[in-house]
């Protein structure tokens, strides 16, 4: 409704405008009265007509252009409304927990913001200037048919209780309906997607689209939705379209008998005739939009229930950090908890009435986004930690190691504020992270991932991403210390190739040290390291090994490893189990008092050697 009220000029002046439209298209009617009135008086001279054929086309000319400027300037404020509801989502995103935008995969994040954002265009564009305009005039029509002959202004409402019945009847659950289509149809969508992406699996075990149950039902649902809605609405809804207009059928015969019995004159009762004709063409016109306007509280509710998520909130204070030491103290911490309870508290409110739900190993979303309709989910957390202690010291490496799901990398992206934590403190030099805005914390830290994300951009573009102003300088510095400027200066355009979508024109290792390089030109001190050698080939690792060392020189680091063999020589090797240290120390010490440790060990080495 802001953003609405922000183009408030504009909505009335296409509004205006369309009234405008639609009023010059019943003028015709008015000057063919006229015209038959002088045929019958025995008018000859076609002088006398030509006024009348000029009122028509000035008619038919003004319903033209009032609709047309009318379109254009609706369309204008549609496409402008929904550029500012792009930004707004785009920046909404930038604001929500890393575990609340995971919650849905990036093809479902891009069919929201393009399609179902998309279709705000028909609402506005359509239905608020020209429904306006096509329920105003019929009623202006009947106003001046009662003027002429109040007689004839009531039978020319007699069909108007029998199609709204229809109307009715046509609208009954039509909301509910309407919104199983949209969501068969997203569901179908997201299988299609899902389908075409693993295509080679799909060939690879000899399966058909048919033989994919996800796709073929999903499909289904869709033709089914679509019939049931169809079906349920079409009896009702051509009976309104035939019944509403049909006034001549009651008009004619009350006009008649009115004339023969002298109630009324030979003009009045061909006015009248006419504008009953006319009278309710443009309200069938905004039945039209029925479908569009019933969709718009679905449509706005789920763009709504995306704006109304939980955000991760944070006051900037004045403390500054005393160093770079990085302690974890008490800290409690489950996917879902005090965050998920928030989005139910919001979802109340929400004018979607979207719900909440926490769910194992994600954040919760409104129901209106994620499809689930369970508030009391919403009060669930999967724990993973409850109490965590540690510290990772300035100018250290402190590796992290676990089996899968023990909270190594939860540990990563909370220091790199992807999340609140629920209770206790993570600090910076003294300095409360939950205490720093999400900017400053992103200063501090340098977060490099396995998932090695490039941007169809050039080469130079992605890297300046971590530095604005780099000059080339400083830009074939870090690459150098990645040991990715030979390759690139080998490119025929150098710093100047794009790298594709998603970095597709790199190999694993080359999009790995890109990342590595834009790192270095970070320069942050604090480096968190998830994996970040998890998919390279052996070929790789030692050049790639050598880039994080050139990136971590100086720096309190922090890294998550599965291969152990990269961290024997850290400062501090912490080890979890569960969500709790199991033990902590040198590689050395580890063996000696770990039993834990010296099973990963010997794990990995039995893996190396038969490798």
């Amino acid at each position: 409704m802001d953003i609405l009220k922000k183009h408030i000029g504009a909505i009335i002046f296409s509004v205006v405008v369309a009234i405008i439209g639609v009023a010059c298209s019943i003028v015709p009617y008015f000057a063919v009265a006229s015209i038959v009135t002088q045929l019958i008086n025995g008018a000859t001279d076609y002088r006398i007509f030509l006024p009348y054929a000029g009122l028509i086309f000035a008619g038919f000319a003004g319903a033209i252009i009032g609709h047309s400027v009318s379109t254009i300037g609706s369309h204008n404020l549609a496409f402008s409304i929904i550029e500012d509801t792009r930004k707004r989502v785009v920046e909404k995103l930038s604001r929500l927990s890393m575990g609340t935008i995971e919650e849905k995969s990036s093809g479902k994040w891009s069919q929201f913001v393009v399609e179902t954002v998309d279709k705000m265009e028909k609402p506005i564009a359509h239905v608020i200037p020209e429904v306006l305009a096509n329920v105003i005039i019929p009623i202006v029509i009947v106003v001046i048919i009662f003027i002429l002959n109040w007689k004839i202004a009531l039978a020319n409402l007699v069909t108007l209780p029998l199609g709204m019945l229809f109307s009715m009847l046509m609208m009954k659950d039509y909301e509910a309906k309407s919104k199983r289509y949209i969501e068969a149809s997203k569901k179908m969508n997201a299988a299609a997607v899902e389908y075409i992406q693993g295509i080679k699996v799909i060939k690879a075990f000899n399966k058909s689209a048919s033989s994919y149950d996800k796709f073929q039902k999903a499909v289904e649902d869709n033709r089914d939705s679509m019939l049931d809605w169809y079906l349920s609405v079409c009896f009702a809804m051509t009976a309104a379209m035939e019944v509403l207009p049909s006034t001549l059928l009651v008009v004619l015969p009350v006009g008649l008998y009115l004339f023969m019995t002298g109630g009324i004159t030979t003009p009045v009762l061909i006015m009248c005739v006419l504008l009953s004709y006319a009278s309710y063409k443009p309200l069938l016109k905004a039945m039209a939009y029925m479908d569009t306007m019933a969709n718009v509280r679905v449509v706005f509710g789920e763009i709504q229930s995306v704006l109304d998520l939980p955000e991760l909130v944070r006051q900037d204070s004045a403390l500054a950090p005393h160093g770079y030491d990085v302690r974890f103290e008490n800290v409690v911490f489950g996917y879902g908890g005090a965050l998920c309870e928030t989005a139910g508290t919001a979802a109340k409110d929400s004018a979607a009435g979207s719900a909440a739900s926490g769910a194992a190993g994600k954040d919760c979303i409104p129901a209106a986004v994620n499809g689930i309709v369970n508030g009391a989910a919403a009060k669930d957390s999967t724990k993973v930690f409850d109490g965590l202690n540690f510290t990772a010291k300035e100018g250290e490496l402190t590796a992290i190691v676990g089996s899968s799901g023990s909270g190594k990398s939860t540990i990563a992206k909370l220091l790199a504020g992807f999340w609140n934590i629920d209770s206790g403190h993570i600090t910076i030099g003294g300095a409360d992270i939950g205490s720093m805005s999400l900017e400053r914390n992103m200063q501090l830290v340098t977060y490099v991932s396995q998932e090695n994300f490039l941007f169809n951009k050039t080469i130079r573009e992605n890297l300046k991403m971590a530095k604005e102003d780099a000059t080339d300088a400083e830009i074939e510095a870090a690459c150098t210390k990645a040991s990715i400027h030979d390759f690139i200066k080998s490119l025929p355009d150098g710093y100047d190739t794009n790298a594709g979508n998603a970095g597709s024109k790199f190999s694993g290792g080359e999009r790995q040290r890109l990342t590595i390089a834009r790192a270095l030109l970070k320069d942050s001190p604090i480096v968190v390291l998830d994996e970040a050698t998890a998919y390279s080939d052996p070929e790789n690792e030692a050049i790639i090994q050598q880039s994080i060392d050139n990136l971590v020189k100086n720096k309190t680091v922090i890294m998550i490893a599965h291969r152990l063999s990269t961290i024997v020589n850290a400062d501090k090797i912490i080890v979890l189990d569960k969500g709790k240290i199991a033990a902590e120390g040198t590689h050395t010490e580890l063996l000696q008092r770990s039993p834990l440790y010296q099973k990963m060990w010997q794990s990995h080495i039995s893996s190396r050697d038969n490798g």
